[in-house]
Order: structure tokens, then C-alpha cells, then sequence
């Protein structure tokens, strides 16, 4: 509301969280989950090379200690968990963004209060699908 540019939506008969909140929802509900498979793969990786090149482990000697360590739910729960805290970032970003009042310092405000809130949900959340799926 900084800039009346939700209020411009709402004078043109846009829904403003049709328009503004569900594009950045479904952003973060799927992007999430693509980058930490990213992010597992590049420390997957990393992991490897380190083993090889820096503390001189085989390759196969790896290869077996993933086999043997790697479970598939700890990858399926970190995957169901990133959808969640997608959503929570997204959520959190759109609920202070929308309340945004007094210029770049109610904008600066918001944000903090978005980034806090969403990392208190965040750690919230991260023990309860935890237990949920670890139990």
C-alpha cells in the first residue's frame, strides 16, 4: 500500500491476492522443493570430491558409504519439508508486504517482520513434520 499500487489493482477490479499472492504461493510451494534437490545433488558432489581429492578415500569406498547411510526417507522429508517452508517464506513475504505502510522505512519494517516470522515458523514446522515423518 506504499504506493497505492494495490489499490490500483483493486480499482481496476483485480483480485490483489489472485494477482499478487498465489503466483508467489505456488512459486515457493514448488521452487522450493526443485532447489533443495539441487542442493543435494551439488553436496552429494561436494561430498565426493572431497573425499577423493582432499582425504585420498576411493571412489567405490564412497559409493558404499552412501549406500550404506543414504535412506530414502531422509530425501523425501527434506523435500516434503521444503514445500512447506516455501509456502511459509512466500506466506509470511505477502501478509507484512500487503500491510507495508510509510514509505521505505514501513517497507524495510515489514520485511524484518516477515523474515522474522517466517523463521520462527519455519524452525516451528521443521519439528513437526520431523517428528511426523522420523518417528
Amino acid at each position: 500500500r506504499v504506493n497505492e499500487q494495490i489499490d490500483a489493482l483493486e480499482t481496476m477490479a483485480i483480485d490483489p491476492v489472485g494477482f499478487l499472492v498465489m503466483p508467489r504461493f505456488v512459486a515457493g510451494a514448488v521452487m522450493a522443493p526443485v532447489l533443495t534437490i539441487f542442493a543435494n545433488a551439488v553436496a552429494l558432489v561436494g561430498g565426493w570430491m572431497v573425499s577423493v581429492m582432499s582425504v585420498g578415500i576411493s571412489t567405490q569406498i564412497y559409493l558404499d558409504g552412501l549406500r550404506f547411510h543414504f535412506h530414502t526417507k531422509d530425501l523425501t522429508g527434506g523435500i516434503i519439508k521444503s514445500v512447506f517452508f516455501g509456502i511459509i517464506i512466500a506466506t509470511s513475504g505477502c501478509f507484512y508486504g500487503f500491510g507495508a505502510e510509510g514509505g521505505a522505512k514501513g517497507v524495510g519494517t515489514a520485511t524484518t517482520k516477515a523474515v522474522v516470522a517466517a523463521s520462527v515458523l519455519i524452525l516451528v514446522f521443521d519439528y513437526m513434520i520431523s517428528a511426523w515423518i522420523f518417528r
